[in-house]
């Protein structure tokens, strides 16, 4: 093999290992390729391609019974639903302090698409999330909140507009962050152990939030999501009927085809036992980076944990 093929292989890995590690951010440098050649996001694309994997799954008549959550999200016709997209380091492993960006520059924002599941005619009505005011808007007044995103060490969701350092706060504990990851971030530092800061985190974003009535059905892809987010999210859902599908550890879930939300969205619309959904996302899960491997003809060095967990559920 030639140097400067080895040298390729060695950048490729060495940026996987980061990505697929989690929460650690890349440096400033040159990026390997995206993970597709298709840049950007298409909500109406994204759903088309579940729903084309989805159609002939399906029986003609409806199971004899279906979940609750699938009567409470379908009886009226309407799913409601938001993909919130976190910053682009998690897709070309360069610290995205500011937020933006074109490789996840959203070309399709909201889609209305109609499909027929065991006989009963239904709208997607998708939207992409991309800033925090976005999610506010989305935990408002949709029934499905999908989350791709870093944690920033329990701080909050940073979603793509807004970067790394402006995070959607929903902490009320203190956290944590390595003195190396703090960059730009303006947060109130109250001491430091070791190379950490703790830092006073605050729910001021959450707080704004005016918990949507009926059911409501929250993913959050982002590292240990459940220790860090799940007592605030059922504070905040305030006794309404919730689903939460979250965390247990460090996973960089975020990729450009979008596996892991076509997985659970096809999950949703077929009326899958939410255990055997939230299986079905891990093994979607652990197949990215070899997936990703595959492309560069590389022994993938990584292994994906089985991290997607069913976490909540209060619907009676």
């Amino acid at each position: 093999m030639k140097k400067k093929q080895k040298n390729l292989i060695g950048v490729v890995v060495l940026f996987l290992l980061l990505a697929l590690g989690g929460c650690v951010t890349g440096p400033r440098e040159a990026a390997i390729p995206p993970y597709t050649p298709l840049y950007g996001v298409f909500a109406n694309y994204i759903t088309e391609q579940c729903i084309q994997d989805v159609l002939p799954t399906l029986t003609a008549v409806a199971p004899e019974k279906l979940p609750r959550y699938w009567h409470a999200l379908m009886d009226d016709g309407v799913l409601t639903v938001a993909l919130c997209i976190g910053t682009e380091d998690l897709v070309n492993k360069i610290y995205d302090e500011k937020g933006g960006g074109s490789v996840l520059d959203v070309k399709v924002r909201d889609a209305k698409i109609p499909v027929t599941m065991y006989e009963k005619k239904i709208i997607i009505d998708i939207t992409v999330v991309t800033t925090k005011a976005q999610l506010i808007k989305a935990l408002n007044e949709r029934e499905v909140i999908f989350v791709y995103s870093h944690s920033r060490y329990g701080n909050g969701w940073a979603l793509h507009e807004e970067g790394l350092d402006d995070p959607f706060k929903m902490q009320a504990d203190t956290i944590k962050i390595p003195k190396n990851q703090m960059h730009g971030y303006q947060g109130e530092i109250i001491g430091q152990s070791g190379g950490y800061y703790l830092l006073k985190a605050n729910t001021a974003d959450l707080d704004l939030v005016i918990p949507y009535p009926g059911y409501q059905l929250i993913v959050g892809l982002s590292c240990t999501s459940k220790g860090q987010f799940m007592k605030e999210l059922v504070k905040m859902r305030a006794g309404n009927p919730s689903t939460m599908i979250l965390t247990t550890n460090a996973g960089g879930f975020l990729e450009m085809r979008f596996t892991i939300f076509k997985r659970f969205l096809a999950g949703v619309l077929v009326g899958e036992d939410m255990k055997k959904l939230v299986s079905g996302m891990n093994d979607t899960w652990q197949k990215v980076p070899d997936v990703f491997f595959d492309m560069y003809k590389i022994k993938s060095p990584v292994k994906a944990y089985r991290v997607i967990d069913y976490s909540y559920d209060d619907l009676k």
